[in-house]
C-alpha cells in the first residue's frame, strides 16, 4: 500500500488489513502487525491512504 493512492474498501481488506472498531473519527483505521493504517473517505467506497504509523504512537 502507498501514501496518497487511493483504494476500495475490498481492496483495502484484500491486503490483510483489519478494521479497527471503537475509535471515534470519520477516517478509516485498518491494522496489520503493529503498523496502524489511516484512510480518508474521498467518495462512496474509496478512502485515500494519508497515514501509516507505529501502533505504540497511535495509541499515546
Amino acid at each position: 500500500m502507498k501514501i496518497n493512492h487511493i483504494y476500495s474498501e475490498v481492496e483495502i481488506e484484500e491486503s490483510g488489513l483489519k478494521a479497527s472498531n471503537g475509535i471515534k473519527t470519520e477516517d478509516k483505521i485498518y491494522k496489520k502487525q503493529n503498523k496502524v493504517y489511516l484512510f480518508e473517505k474521498i467518495k462512496k467506497g474509496k478512502f485515500r491512504l494519508h497515514s501509516i504509523i507505529n501502533e505504540k504512537s497511535f495509541y499515546l
